[in-house]
């Protein structure tokens, strides 16, 4: 039997290079909240195409993805050479403290990682943040319920960040749920922000 990783290092193995698509469409509309100012970080980056968006936004990347094969493919973007691209597992990394700019994270869900995402967006970071949500069940009822969102929890869960643009349920696809957040210039009066 297959574990979930290596049925993902069989899909990047089998995928052709020049096949990864585009960024993805919410992120690219949202364009005028990702200026291209500083560090960037996408998590479970996966093939790289929404690092390739973020380079060319101007941001300088850094793609984080369990999978040795996924980062393979994201070397051979067309500017996958200047991207710092790190392999590891994401439930037991550590993420610098107020490093990113940005931080991107879209079909990944890992509760665990909410904190660690706040502290390392720097005063002013934004966040995008774009995963299914529990209407999917109703579509696909095998899939894992661990992994998706209550309708409003990305909100509440990253409380402490500034919203920007919401959508839970996103209005033209109702089984994602996404939101870009900003890390207040200084933290909120009583919060620790170590």
């Amino acid at each position: 039997m297959c574990s979930d990783m290596d049925r993902w290092e069989e899909k990047y193995r089998q995928a052709e290079p020049d096949s990864v698509g585009d960024a993805d469409a919410t992120l690219r509309s949202l364009a005028r909240w990702f200026d291209g100012a500083g560090q960037a970080l996408d998590l479970a980056c996966g093939a790289g195409a929404n690092l390739q968006w973020l380079h060319r936004q101007g941001y300088r990347v850094t793609g984080m993805d369990r999978s040795l094969e996924a980062l393979k493919l994201a070397c051979r973007q067309p500017d996958g050479r200047q991207f710092r691209l790190i392999a590891a597992d994401l439930e037991t990394t550590e993420l610098p403290h107020q490093c990113y700019a940005a931080i991107i994270v879209v079909h990944y869900l890992d509760r665990t990682l909410f904190p660690a995402i706040v502290r390392a967006l720097k005063p002013g970071g934004r966040l995008f943040y774009k995963t299914f949500n529990k209407n999917l069940l109703q579509q696909r009822p095998g899939f894992n319920p661990d992994f998706v969102l209550e309708i409003g929890e990305l909100q509440r869960s990253f409380g402490e960040l500034k919203p920007r643009v919401i959508a839970e349920p996103d209005t033209g696809n109702p089984v994602n749920s996404w939101v870009v957040m900003e890390q207040p210039e200084t933290p909120a009066a009583g919060k620790d922000r170590a």
